[in-house]
């Protein structure tokens, strides 16, 4: 996403960091504290992405890394090149130059200081050549935190040996603009398993559990590891799951272990949003989506995602585990009968970039919003068709503009 302002202060400010970066950091395999320490220095740099005023006391008022620590990963970071250009112009990049070495290397040619010593240029991150709005984008409030939510580069040490890969990771596949959030395609996404649908007159309602996960795991990181990460990231509230229902049905695949699962066509979009899932990080607002809604209809359509009375086919009561009228753990989707339908879990970012005045983020809210409003104009007509009271969006959209968080009680 490119920035089309200079930076200000506040939970719209943004940083970028260019895609080779992030390609060098992965190949290298590099640590949580090492990834933290780039995304600090990258978040203080200015307008070009390039010039960082961060000094060694940045990693530790963001990191708590002491000096020793923090001059240990920046080592490591000037130590990390990505080759880049063709034929005799290529060459190796550091990812990261401390002032006096860049001075050294560019016949010290002069930086762009700022007015006073803080603002002073310390350390300079390459760009390699990449535009603006071809890199990755992330909110300062990655590294400066919001809130309660305090110091998250410092959770990320803890969040698990491969999380820092991982978030780095997830940020290039997002996709908010299609998705609202990674793309499925390429990052990882949660599986939800239809557990039976009906015909109501116009609509079909499908109803679908909750299964686990499904990635694309490198062998370097391997399924344990790919999965702990994944875990560590969402129960530090890097990112939240939101549970959409997709246009198409799913398709037939299977795992190595030969167990079947349905997986997300090629042409797959979102229709509407049903829920916002934080187990451990803050929950969302404005982001309730329609889940209430379908569940309600459903139900009252004769179609519970609840538990009730269930008998065998000798009309014996079976003993479930729930009590009637008990959540589940089902969602239900409504869509126009003859209409392809799947339930999936997108991850989104909590702390993304969300100032409209970059390049699409106001194009993604308004996508999201409208796909809402068309759902509930839908399940509406039906709930008028069958004599039901139509129901109102259940909450008010999130703006663009605003903190990407709530210190509302987790769901």
């Amino acid at each position: 996403m490119i920035q089309e302002e200079p930076r200000k202060k506040g939970a719209s400010a943004s940083f970028c960091v260019p895609r080779a970066a992030i390609h060098a950091l992965l190949e290298a395999k590099a640590s949580n504290v090492v990834i933290g320490a780039y995304l600090t220095l990258a978040r203080f740099t200015e307008s070009s992405g390039m010039y960082s005023s961060a000094s060694i006391s940045a990693l530790n008022d963001y990191m708590s890394l002491n000096k020793g620590k923090a001059k240990k990963a920046i080592a490591t970071l000037a130590a990390i090149t990505f080759k880049h250009g063709a034929g005799k112009q290529a060459r190796n990049t550091a990812l990261v130059y401390e002032r006096h070495s860049w001075l050294t290397a560019n016949g010290g040619v002069a930086l762009p200081d700022g007015p006073h010593e803080r603002a002073m240029i310390r350390h300079v991150l390459p760009d390699f050549g990449e535009l603006l709005e071809d890199r990755v984008w992330f909110s300062n409030n990655l590294v400066s935190g919001y809130g309660r939510f305090t110091l998250p580069l410092k959770r990320l040490k803890n969040a698990g040996e491969f999380a820092g890969q991982l978030l780095l990771a997830m940020y290039r596949d997002v996709d908010m603009t299609t998705y609202g959030g990674v793309s499925p395609h390429i990052g990882p996404w949660v599986r939800y398993e239809n557990a039976g649908q009906v015909i109501k007159g116009p609509a079909r309602i499908i109803h679908a559990k909750r299964k686990g996960h499904i990635g694309t795991i490198p062998e370097s990181i391997g399924k344990e590891g790919y999965f702990a990460a994944l875990e560590g990231l969402e129960g530090s509230g890097f990112f939240y799951e939101v549970v959409t229902v997709l246009n198409r049905n799913p398709t037939q695949s299977t795992f190595k272990s030969g167990e079947k699962y349905g997986d997300i066509p090629a042409d797959a979009e979102p229709l509407y949003e049903l829920d916002a899932r934080s187990y451990h990080g803050f929950k969302p607002t404005g982001e309730m989506g329609l889940g209430g809604l379908t569940a309600k209809t459903s139900g009252e359509l004769g179609y519970s995602v609840a538990a009730g009375e269930v008998r065998d086919d000798y009309g014996r009561p079976v003993e479930t585990g729930f009590k009637a009228g008990q959540f589940m753990g089902k969602y239900a989707a409504i869509v126009p009968r003859g209409m392809g339908a799947m339930i999936v879990g997108i991850y989104r970012p909590r702390f993304r970039v969300s100032n409209p005045k970059n390049a699409g983020v106001k194009d993604a809210w308004v996508r999201i919003h409208s796909s809402n409003r068309e759902g509930l104009e839908w399940i509406n007509g039906l709930r008028k068709s069958a004599g039901l009271e139509e129901q109102p969006m259940p909450a008010k959209p999130i703006e663009a503009d605003k903190p990407e968080w709530s210190e509302v009680s987790v769901h």
